[in-house]
């Protein structure tokens, strides 16, 4: 299936808290970029195929659209449900010949006319950036990433996430590297850009992200955040944010340390105790991709148990 002419897929990546929505609405503000609610393509396609079925006729397109609208938690929904019908119609016109032409489809016909680029945000999807970069090889990509002991701090302060500071460490270094094997194939495709620098230098950070898509710049972009504007934090390496509550404590924060100390350090972030990482990370590592592995083949029971040897 061929993408409407002119039109240009983003996909922005970076592991949970890690600064992705607020690129999300810079980018938002400009008018040729259209925002498609955070749908969890990947994960949720998979859970659906086990009570839709293939797609391989309208019927089931239409069963899938609909499943994706409803089951969607970004609350950016609300604005498109009274379109469901249009869409889902829409959607059904096509013809896929996989998966991805239809995640294609649904994106081209949920954006409608009028915008040049198509941004999508989903940090789940990092850890489909084989497939993603496999089978859209015109998307452009940017990759989000922050100081690990903050992402990590502002996971757990979520309260409804599940998580302990190791695992979701853990995380941090296994779902990133799933994109950085592919950077040096994507070339001038890729942009990488740190929270901190986001939030210490937000215009600088703008006319880059502008740059990178060919995008005019405008003022409206940096209004954005929970004041409308960015919050100046002091942006330092490896310690937690200063206007943020700490709520990990300093254990878990040296463990954090020590499991992301060698991507942290590559990411220009304080390196710490580089030795342990071939033990720590490496080990985390490997129980994430245990635990990636039993989610996709739907295996449960065990979760816990996981989530335990990941905190030692």
């Amino acid at each position: 299936m061929i993408m409407e002419k002119d039109k240009e897929i983003v996909f922005i990546l970076g592991s949970g808290r890690s600064g992705t929505t607020m690129v999300r609405d810079m980018l938002g503000k400009c008018p040729d970029v259209f925002v498609l609610p955070e749908m969890g393509f990947y994960d949720r396609y998979w859970s659906g195929r086990k009570f839709i079925g293939p797609i391989n006729n309208k019927y089931n397109v239409q069963k899938y659209v609909t499943y994706l609208l409803h089951t969607c938690g970004d609350p950016l929904i609300k604005e498109y449900l009274h379109n469901e019908k249009k869409i889902r119609e829409g959607v059904a016109k096509k013809k896929f010949n996989n998966e991805h032409d239809f995640f294609r489809g649904f994106m081209e016909v949920f954006s409608g006319g009028g915008t040049r680029v198509i941004l999508e945000k989903t940090p789940g999807h990092l850890m489909f950036s084989k497939t993603i970069v496999n089978n859209f090889p015109d998307a452009k990509f940017i990759h989000v990433i922050r100081n690990p002991v903050d992402s990590v701090n502002s996971w757990i302060a979520r309260g409804d996430l599940r998580g302990t500071a190791c695992s979701v460490a853990s995380d941090w270094v296994y779902s990133n590297l799933q994109l950085e094997k592919f950077k040096p194939r994507l070339a001038n495709k890729i942009l990488t850009v740190r929270y901190e620098d986001i939030v210490s230098e937000p215009e600088k950070q703008a006319h880059l992200l502008c740059n990178f898509l060919g995008l005019e710049f405008s003022n409206t972009m940096l209004k954005v955040g929970s004041n409308s504007s960015f919050h100046q934090e002091q942006s330092g390496a490896i310690s937690a944010s200063k206007t943020k509550k700490l709520v990990i404590n300093q254990s878990e924060i040296e463990q954090v340390k020590q499991i992301t100390a060698g991507l942290a350090g590559y990411y220009g972030y304080e390196k710490y105790y580089p030795a342990s990482f071939a033990v720590y990370g490496s080990v985390g590592v490997f129980f994430r991709k245990i635990r990636h592995l039993m989610s996709l083949l739907g295996i449960r029971p065990f979760r816990a148990l996981f989530t335990k040897i990941d905190a030692g």
